[in-house]
Protein backbone atom coordinates (compact mmCIF):
# COMPACT_ATOMS: atom_id res chain seq x y z
CA UNK A 1 0.00 0.00 0.00
CA UNK A 2 1.53 3.53 -0.61
CA UNK A 3 -0.92 5.58 0.76
CA UNK A 4 -0.21 6.38 4.48
CA UNK A 5 -3.51 8.41 4.82
CA UNK A 6 -6.54 8.82 3.71
CA UNK A 7 -9.12 11.63 3.91
CA UNK A 8 -12.01 11.12 6.07
CA UNK A 9 -14.77 11.65 3.06
CA UNK A 10 -12.76 8.75 1.46
CA UNK A 11 -13.46 6.30 4.72
CA UNK A 12 -16.94 7.33 4.82
CA UNK A 13 -17.22 6.09 0.76
CA UNK A 14 -15.48 2.81 1.58
CA UNK A 15 -18.11 2.54 4.59
CA UNK A 16 -21.23 3.06 2.06
CA UNK A 17 -20.15 0.91 -0.44
CA UNK A 18 -20.03 -1.89 2.25
CA UNK A 19 -23.48 -0.42 3.34
CA UNK A 20 -22.84 1.60 6.39
CA UNK A 21 -24.64 4.32 5.74
CA UNK A 22 -25.51 6.06 8.86
CA UNK A 23 -23.06 8.52 9.77
CA UNK A 24 -22.96 7.55 13.53
CA UNK A 25 -22.48 3.97 12.56
CA UNK A 26 -19.31 5.09 10.49
CA UNK A 27 -18.22 6.65 13.21
CA UNK A 28 -17.93 4.00 15.48
CA UNK A 29 -16.39 1.87 12.89
CA UNK A 30 -13.26 4.72 13.12
CA UNK A 31 -13.38 4.65 16.89
CA UNK A 32 -13.37 0.55 16.41
CA UNK A 33 -10.54 0.65 13.91
CA UNK A 34 -8.29 3.08 16.10
CA UNK A 35 -8.94 1.21 19.18
CA UNK A 36 -7.69 -1.85 17.58
CA UNK A 37 -4.48 0.12 15.81
CA UNK A 38 -5.16 -0.59 12.36
CA UNK A 39 -5.92 3.39 11.87
CA UNK A 40 -5.33 6.35 14.21
CA UNK A 41 -8.31 8.39 13.99
CA UNK A 42 -8.52 11.36 16.52
CA UNK A 43 -11.55 13.60 17.19
CA UNK A 44 -10.35 16.75 17.39
CA UNK A 45 -11.36 19.20 14.66
CA UNK A 46 -8.03 20.15 13.10
CA UNK A 47 -7.16 15.84 12.98
CA UNK A 48 -10.37 14.84 12.35
CA UNK A 49 -9.98 14.75 8.44
CA UNK A 50 -6.81 12.43 8.18
CA UNK A 51 -7.09 8.90 9.14
CA UNK A 52 -3.95 7.23 8.95
CA UNK A 53 -3.36 3.80 7.66
CA UNK A 54 0.15 3.10 8.69
CA UNK A 55 1.02 4.45 12.28
CA UNK A 56 4.47 4.24 11.72
CA UNK A 57 3.93 7.38 9.44
CA UNK A 58 3.71 9.11 12.32
CA UNK A 59 6.06 8.03 14.71
CA UNK A 60 8.67 8.32 12.35
CA UNK A 61 8.02 12.10 11.48
CA UNK A 62 8.23 13.01 15.35
CA UNK A 63 11.34 10.97 15.85
CA UNK A 64 12.57 12.76 12.63
CA UNK A 65 11.29 16.08 14.41
CA UNK A 66 13.12 15.47 18.23
CA UNK A 67 16.10 14.34 16.92
CA UNK A 68 16.52 16.74 14.10
CA UNK A 69 19.95 18.28 14.87
CA UNK A 70 19.16 21.83 13.79
CA UNK A 71 16.40 20.86 17.35
CA UNK A 72 19.46 20.70 18.86
CA UNK A 73 21.04 23.75 17.77
CA UNK A 74 17.63 25.58 18.63
CA UNK A 75 17.68 24.19 21.96
CA UNK A 76 14.14 22.80 21.24
CA UNK A 77 12.70 25.49 19.25
CA UNK A 78 11.30 24.45 15.94
CA UNK A 79 10.75 27.18 12.94
CA UNK A 80 8.08 25.39 11.04
CA UNK A 81 10.05 26.34 7.88
CA UNK A 82 12.79 23.69 8.40
CA UNK A 83 9.90 20.78 8.07
CA UNK A 84 10.91 20.43 4.35
CA UNK A 85 14.62 19.48 5.34
CA UNK A 86 13.70 17.31 8.57
CA UNK A 87 11.19 15.30 7.13
CA UNK A 88 12.64 14.99 3.69
CA UNK A 89 13.33 10.95 2.86
CA UNK A 90 16.73 10.37 3.82
CA UNK A 91 16.59 6.85 2.95
CA UNK A 92 14.42 4.86 0.48
CA UNK A 93 12.28 3.07 3.23
CA UNK A 94 11.53 6.32 4.36
CA UNK A 95 8.02 7.73 4.44
CA UNK A 96 6.72 10.91 2.60
CA UNK A 97 5.19 13.72 3.97
CA UNK A 98 3.47 16.32 2.09
CA UNK A 99 3.56 19.99 3.19
CA UNK A 100 0.20 20.00 3.54
CA UNK A 101 0.29 17.43 6.05
CA UNK A 102 2.75 19.22 8.29
CA UNK A 103 0.07 20.65 10.28
CA UNK A 104 -1.44 17.90 11.10
CA UNK A 105 1.49 16.29 12.88
CA UNK A 106 2.30 19.59 14.70
CA UNK A 107 -1.02 19.62 15.91
CA UNK A 108 -0.91 16.11 16.93
CA UNK A 109 2.35 16.49 18.34
CA UNK A 110 0.65 19.17 20.41
CA UNK A 111 -2.30 16.95 21.17
CA UNK A 112 0.49 14.41 23.15
CA UNK A 113 1.68 17.35 24.83
CA UNK A 114 4.89 17.16 23.26
CA UNK A 115 5.27 20.86 22.14
CA UNK A 116 3.45 24.22 22.17
CA UNK A 117 3.62 27.44 19.73
CA UNK A 118 5.76 30.43 20.47
CA UNK A 119 4.01 31.84 17.70
CA UNK A 120 2.86 31.50 13.73
CA UNK A 121 6.24 30.27 12.95
CA UNK A 122 7.70 28.54 15.69
CA UNK A 123 7.23 25.72 18.29
CA UNK A 124 8.64 24.19 21.51
CA UNK A 125 9.83 21.39 22.63
CA UNK A 126 10.37 21.31 26.36
CA UNK A 127 12.28 17.92 26.29
CA UNK A 128 14.65 19.37 24.42
CA UNK A 129 15.59 23.17 26.41
CA UNK A 130 18.56 23.00 28.38
CA UNK A 131 18.78 21.49 31.22
CA UNK A 132 21.04 24.16 33.30
CA UNK A 133 18.99 26.24 35.47
CA UNK A 134 18.35 29.78 35.18
CA UNK A 135 19.31 32.62 37.84
CA UNK A 136 15.89 33.55 39.70
CA UNK A 137 15.01 36.32 41.61
CA UNK A 138 12.30 34.23 43.84
CA UNK A 139 11.75 34.60 47.73
CA UNK A 140 11.98 30.74 48.47
CA UNK A 141 11.57 30.96 52.75
CA UNK A 142 8.54 33.05 52.42
CA UNK A 143 6.88 31.01 49.87
CA UNK A 144 4.13 28.20 49.71
CA UNK A 145 6.03 25.18 49.49
CA UNK A 146 4.89 21.63 48.37
CA UNK A 147 6.25 18.74 47.27
CA UNK A 148 5.31 15.49 45.09
CA UNK A 149 7.57 12.70 46.03
CA UNK A 150 7.28 9.29 43.53
CA UNK A 151 8.66 6.09 43.66
CA UNK A 152 9.36 6.60 39.77
CA UNK A 153 9.29 9.52 38.16
CA UNK A 154 8.92 9.51 34.54
CA UNK A 155 10.74 12.15 32.15
CA UNK A 156 7.89 13.14 30.30
CA UNK A 157 5.94 14.93 33.29
CA UNK A 158 7.63 17.86 33.40
CA UNK A 159 7.67 18.93 30.19
CA UNK A 160 4.40 18.12 29.53
CA UNK A 161 3.40 20.46 32.71
CA UNK A 162 5.04 22.98 30.83
CA UNK A 163 3.22 22.70 28.13
CA UNK A 164 -0.09 22.58 29.44
CA UNK A 165 1.20 26.27 31.56
CA UNK A 166 3.17 27.50 29.07
CA UNK A 167 0.76 30.54 28.45
CA UNK A 168 1.86 31.90 32.25
CA UNK A 169 6.03 31.35 31.35
CA UNK A 170 7.57 34.14 32.80
CA UNK A 171 10.25 35.88 30.77
CA UNK A 172 10.85 32.69 28.94
CA UNK A 173 12.34 31.42 32.33
CA UNK A 174 12.24 27.58 31.25
CA UNK A 175 14.69 24.55 31.52
CA UNK A 176 14.46 21.35 30.59
CA UNK A 177 13.42 20.65 34.27
CA UNK A 178 11.67 23.15 35.35
CA UNK A 179 10.18 26.57 34.71
CA UNK A 180 8.94 30.23 36.41
CA UNK A 181 5.29 30.77 36.44
CA UNK A 182 3.43 34.09 36.74
CA UNK A 183 -0.53 35.00 37.04
CA UNK A 184 -1.13 38.63 37.25
CA UNK A 185 -4.73 37.61 37.98
CA UNK A 186 -3.44 36.18 41.65
CA UNK A 187 -0.85 38.59 41.56
CA UNK A 188 1.41 35.20 42.01
CA UNK A 189 4.64 33.87 41.14
CA UNK A 190 5.52 29.96 40.85
CA UNK A 191 8.80 28.06 40.84
CA UNK A 192 7.94 24.59 39.62
CA UNK A 193 11.33 22.03 39.54
CA UNK A 194 11.96 18.62 39.02
CA UNK A 195 14.80 16.52 40.40
CA UNK A 196 14.84 13.28 38.53
CA UNK A 197 17.73 12.05 40.31
CA UNK A 198 15.50 12.01 43.85
CA UNK A 199 11.97 11.67 42.01
CA UNK A 200 10.46 14.79 43.70
CA UNK A 201 8.85 17.93 42.02
CA UNK A 202 9.31 20.85 44.01
CA UNK A 203 6.47 23.74 44.34
CA UNK A 204 6.79 27.33 45.23
CA UNK A 205 4.51 29.89 45.04
CA UNK A 206 4.41 33.67 46.19
CA UNK A 207 2.26 36.92 46.00
CA UNK A 208 -1.06 38.14 47.31
CA UNK A 209 -3.40 34.98 46.10
CA UNK A 210 -0.85 32.02 46.06
CA UNK A 211 -3.23 29.34 47.40
CA UNK A 212 -5.44 30.17 44.81
CA UNK A 213 -2.46 29.99 42.55
CA UNK A 214 -1.14 26.99 43.70
CA UNK A 215 -4.60 24.81 43.53
CA UNK A 216 -4.47 25.36 39.94
CA UNK A 217 -0.76 23.94 39.64
CA UNK A 218 -1.47 21.17 41.48
CA UNK A 219 -4.36 20.47 39.90
CA UNK A 220 -2.39 20.54 36.48
CA UNK A 221 0.00 17.98 38.12
CA UNK A 222 -3.12 15.67 39.57
CA UNK A 223 -4.33 15.28 35.63
CA UNK A 224 -0.83 14.50 34.05
CA UNK A 225 0.03 12.17 36.71
CA UNK A 226 -3.70 10.32 36.15
CA UNK A 227 -2.62 9.79 32.61
CA UNK A 228 -0.02 7.03 33.44
CA UNK A 229 -1.44 3.89 34.53
CA UNK A 230 -0.84 2.85 38.44
CA UNK A 231 1.87 5.81 38.95
CA UNK A 232 2.22 6.47 42.93
CA UNK A 233 2.93 9.79 43.93
CA UNK A 234 2.75 10.89 47.42
CA UNK A 235 1.96 14.79 48.15
CA UNK A 236 3.63 16.48 50.72
CA UNK A 237 3.94 19.53 52.72
CA UNK A 238 7.20 20.86 54.07
CA UNK A 239 8.04 22.40 57.79
CA UNK A 240 7.98 25.94 57.80
CA UNK A 241 11.00 26.41 59.61
CA UNK A 242 12.83 23.53 58.08
CA UNK A 243 11.58 22.63 55.15
CA UNK A 244 14.14 19.27 54.33
CA UNK A 245 11.64 17.86 56.54
CA UNK A 246 7.94 17.62 55.02
CA UNK A 247 4.34 15.64 56.25
CA UNK A 248 2.15 13.91 53.96
CA UNK A 249 -0.64 15.95 52.73
CA UNK A 250 -2.93 12.72 53.31
CA UNK A 251 -1.19 12.11 56.65
CA UNK A 252 -2.37 16.13 57.99
CA UNK A 253 -5.90 15.58 56.33
CA UNK A 254 -6.59 12.30 58.58
CA UNK A 255 -5.28 14.17 62.10
CA UNK A 256 -7.77 17.36 60.96
CA UNK A 257 -10.36 14.78 60.48
CA UNK A 258 -9.92 12.57 63.39
CA UNK A 259 -9.67 15.91 65.48
CA UNK A 260 -6.00 15.90 66.38
CA UNK A 261 -4.96 19.29 66.40
CA UNK A 262 -1.02 19.07 66.16
CA UNK A 263 1.49 16.01 65.03
CA UNK A 264 4.48 15.28 66.11
CA UNK A 265 7.37 15.31 64.87
CA UNK A 266 9.87 12.90 66.35
CA UNK A 267 13.39 13.94 65.09
CA UNK A 268 12.85 17.43 65.36
CA UNK A 269 11.34 16.86 69.43
CA UNK A 270 8.72 19.23 68.10
CA UNK A 271 4.84 19.61 67.84
CA UNK A 272 3.09 21.17 64.76
CA UNK A 273 0.07 22.67 64.39
CA UNK A 274 -1.90 20.98 61.63
CA UNK A 275 -4.50 23.83 60.76
CA UNK A 276 -1.59 25.87 60.03
CA UNK A 277 0.40 23.43 57.89
CA UNK A 278 -2.78 22.61 55.75
CA UNK A 279 -3.99 26.46 55.65
CA UNK A 280 -0.90 27.85 54.66
CA UNK A 281 -1.20 25.64 51.01
CA UNK A 282 -5.02 25.75 50.93
CA UNK A 283 -8.24 27.33 52.14
CA UNK A 284 -9.78 26.03 54.91
CA UNK A 285 -13.32 26.46 53.64
CA UNK A 286 -12.70 25.23 50.33
CA UNK A 287 -11.15 22.24 52.09
CA UNK A 288 -13.81 21.70 54.25
CA UNK A 289 -16.51 21.68 51.45
CA UNK A 290 -14.09 19.43 49.35
CA UNK A 291 -13.93 16.91 52.23
CA UNK A 292 -17.80 16.73 52.75
CA UNK A 293 -18.15 16.29 48.71
CA UNK A 294 -15.91 13.13 48.97
CA UNK A 295 -17.49 11.91 52.04
CA UNK A 296 -21.04 12.23 50.32
CA UNK A 297 -19.46 10.40 47.27
CA UNK A 298 -18.78 7.43 49.01
CA UNK A 299 -22.06 7.06 51.15
CA UNK A 300 -23.78 7.61 47.41
CA UNK A 301 -21.46 4.71 46.32
CA UNK A 302 -23.61 1.59 45.53
CA UNK A 303 -22.55 -1.71 46.73
CA UNK A 304 -20.84 -3.85 44.60
CA UNK A 305 -23.41 -6.85 43.00
CA UNK A 306 -22.78 -10.18 44.17
CA UNK A 307 -20.40 -12.30 41.86
CA UNK A 308 -22.51 -14.35 39.14
CA UNK A 309 -21.75 -18.32 39.70
CA UNK A 310 -20.06 -19.22 36.86
CA UNK A 311 -22.66 -22.87 36.01
CA UNK A 312 -25.69 -19.40 35.71
CA UNK A 313 -22.98 -17.76 33.51
CA UNK A 314 -24.92 -18.43 30.09
CA UNK A 315 -28.21 -17.81 31.81
CA UNK A 316 -27.27 -14.04 32.90
CA UNK A 317 -25.34 -13.42 29.47
CA UNK A 318 -27.25 -10.79 27.07
CA UNK A 319 -26.68 -13.08 23.77
CA UNK A 320 -27.89 -10.30 21.84
CA UNK A 321 -25.27 -8.16 23.15
CA UNK A 322 -22.88 -10.65 22.04
CA UNK A 323 -24.73 -10.79 18.77
CA UNK A 324 -24.39 -6.95 18.02
CA UNK A 325 -21.09 -7.27 19.32
CA UNK A 326 -19.93 -10.00 16.33
CA UNK A 327 -22.28 -7.87 13.78
CA UNK A 328 -19.95 -4.88 14.43
CA UNK A 329 -16.59 -6.59 13.78
CA UNK A 330 -17.92 -8.12 11.23
CA UNK A 331 -18.28 -4.85 9.96
CA UNK A 332 -14.70 -3.40 10.94
CA UNK A 333 -13.73 -6.69 9.19
CA UNK A 334 -15.26 -5.81 5.70
CA UNK A 335 -14.49 -2.02 6.26
CA UNK A 336 -10.90 -2.99 6.51
CA UNK A 337 -10.63 -5.37 3.56
CA UNK A 338 -12.37 -2.54 1.50
CA UNK A 339 -9.38 -0.20 2.68
CA UNK A 340 -7.04 -3.33 1.36
CA UNK A 341 -8.53 -3.54 -1.48
CA UNK A 342 -9.21 -0.05 -2.94
CA UNK A 343 -5.85 0.82 -2.25
CA UNK A 344 -4.55 -2.89 -4.37
CA UNK A 345 -3.23 -4.69 -1.75
CA UNK A 346 -6.02 -7.43 -2.70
Amino acid sequence: MEDTFISFDTFRSLCREKKVTEKAAQNTLADFLNDLGIILHFKDFKLLDTPVLEPKWVTQAVYKIINSPKLAENKGVLVLDLLDDILAKGKEEDYYYPPEKYPFIIELMMKFELCYGIDDKRVLIPDLLEAQEPEIDFDVENSLKFLLEYDFLPRSVMPRFIVKRHMDIRDELRWRTGVVLQDDAFHAVAVVKADERDKKIFIYVSGEQKRDYFSGIRKTFQDINRSFEKLPVVERVPLPDNREISVEYDELIGHEMTGKDEIFIGRLRKGYPVSKLLDGIEDPVKRKRRGEREEAQLLRKPPAPPPVPKEEWYEKKSWKGVAAVISVLAGVTAIVGGILKFYGVF
